[in-house]
């Protein structure tokens, strides 16, 4: 009956280790492996529309999330490759009117263009602009809701760069 019982776990061990080692990643991240360190230089706001705080809010969106999701150092100081973002929409617009109201929606768009330098090999740079969009109701006060928005947007929009940046799909 130990034996049994012995053998099972013995049994039951080794398949666990066999799936571990055996595990697909869906990520799909590709980094050179030159590529150690990274920057997400100070974001500027070529819209003059977004609030104060924003291009800071985003720098520390897209810097946790390559923090958190690849094994990349943050080093201002000698970074391998060097995100510099510009904002290069930030919008809100109504949108679909109703009759006898000016709108039922607003909308917020936020478009971010992205520089990716790499260090040690400029063949690997490149540019792209990133845009996302949320509505929202026309009756909600922009103020009230804004964080809210811009937080969802920036988890949308750092997940692109990360795939564009990092991804081999």
């Amino acid at each position: 009956m130990k034996s049994s019982i012995s053998i099972k776990i013995l049994l039951f061990s080794c398949l666990l280790i066999l799936l571990e080692s055996c595990s697909i990643g869906f990520k799909g991240t590709s980094i050179p492996v030159d590529v150690k360190k990274f920057v997400v230089a100070t974001v500027t706001d070529n819209s003059f529309n977004a609030p104060a705080n924003y291009p800071n809010e985003f720098q520390i969106a897209l810097t946790n999330k390559i923090r958190r999701e690849s094994k990349l150092i943050l080093d201002d100081k000698n970074p391998d490759v060097t995100f510099q973002c510009n904002i290069a929409t930030f919008n809100v617009s109504s949108q679909a009117p109703v009759s006898g109201a000016t709108s039922a929606l607003n909308r917020l768009e936020i478009a971010i263009k992205v520089d990716a330098i790499y260090a040690n090999d400029e063949t690997k740079n490149w540019s792209r602009t990133f845009s996302r969009f949320t509505e929202f109701a026309a009756e909600s006060n922009f103020s009230t809701v804004e964080n809210q928005l811009t937080t969802a947007l920036n988890k949308l929009l750092t997940e692109d760069i990360f795939i564009a940046s990092f991804s081999n799909w």
